[in-house]
């Protein structure tokens, strides 16, 4: 797919886009299986790799860059050192995308992590599809530093790739918490950086962020000409199917058009796989999920 195809894509499905974020740097939770395949296989239609380094690629869970499978070891989950997003979209067949941050205290063997114009060209060049610019829990980083970086992405990348904006969970700064999370001066600067989607809490997912809430806010995004993209995060991932169920159909009311699902489930990894399947079955129903869980990557 071309960059501008996934927009249109999302658009089209009418608010039944799932997406799930899974961590590369760590084991997988099921043995054998990448937790990207493990998010792919429960009815995620886009995965989001956290914690992926341009400089240092990793994806656990698969042998090491030129490495050859130690039967013997199958046990073993291999450390997959030098493994590219590219190899992730091969397996998936789904859009891939990756976190960068504006942030100033990243230490130096995380410079690849950076929200710079040359750390998103390497992404791309990696096989990148989606390029999320946000802040996670610590790092300190500003709306307006997303909205600046952002603004740096799209002068060099142009089109050639599919920008998310916004910070779904507090950095650490003080002013920029509960309800001024994101604020509409926010959302109005992450589109005049022309982001293609705009990323805010879903209801019940942050203190404070109530379906009204973040329904005015959607609307808002609409009316900016991006697309809403709802992030479930603070381990609320890792909770009951009930609990799972009604956000999904809260953040349904909402109007958005993805709804992601973080990576806290039994640890910092993967939600637990079960409210990925059950996410999807509360937005689209088991015709749509059991559908893209089980179409093969020949058809």
């Amino acid at each position: 797919m071309s960059p501008t195809e996934p927009v249109e894509s999302i658009r089209a499905a009418e608010g039944r886009t799932v997406a799930a974020q899974v961590v590369c740097r760590v084991p997988p939770l099921i043995d054998g299986v990448t937790n990207a395949e493990l998010a792919a296989a429960m009815a995620a239609d886009i995965v989001i790799v956290n914690r992926y380094n341009v400089d240092h690629p990793v994806v656990s869970g698969l042998p090491s860059a030129g490495e050859k499978p130690d039967l013997e070891s199958d046990w073993e989950a291999p450390s997959g050192i030098g493994v590219t997003i590219k190899e992730v979209n091969r397996l998936v067949g789904r859009p891939v995308g990756l976190d960068l941050e504006p942030a100033r205290n990243f230490a130096a063997g995380d410079h690849g992590r950076l929200a710079t114009p040359e750390n998103a060209q390497k992404a791309v060049a990696q096989g990148a599809d989606i390029v999320f610019v946000t802040g996670t829990p610590g790092t300190a980083v500003t709306n307006k530093a997303i909205a600046e970086a952002t603004s740096a992405i799209r002068d060099e990348l142009g089109d050639r790739v599919f920008a998310v904006s916004g910070k779904p969970v507090g950095s650490g700064i003080p002013n920029e918490t509960g309800m001024n999370l994101v604020t509409p001066d926010d959302i109005r600067a992450f589109q005049a950086a022309r982001c293609d989607a705009i990323a805010l809490p879903m209801p019940g997912a942050s203190p404070g962020w109530t379906t009204e809430a973040v329904r005015e806010l959607v609307t808002l995004v609409h009316e900016e000409g991006a697309l809403a993209w709802l992030v479930m995060i603070r381990s609320v991932e890792g909770s009951s199917t009930d609990v799972m169920r009604r956000i999904a159909l809260e953040a349904k009311m909402t109007g958005a058009d993805v709804h992601e699902i973080g990576e806290g489930g039994f640890s910092i990894s993967i939600a637990v796989p079960q409210n990925i399947m059950e996410d999807s079955i509360a937005l689209r129903g088991r015709r749509h999920t059991y559908r893209t869980m089980s179409m093969s990557l020949l058809r």
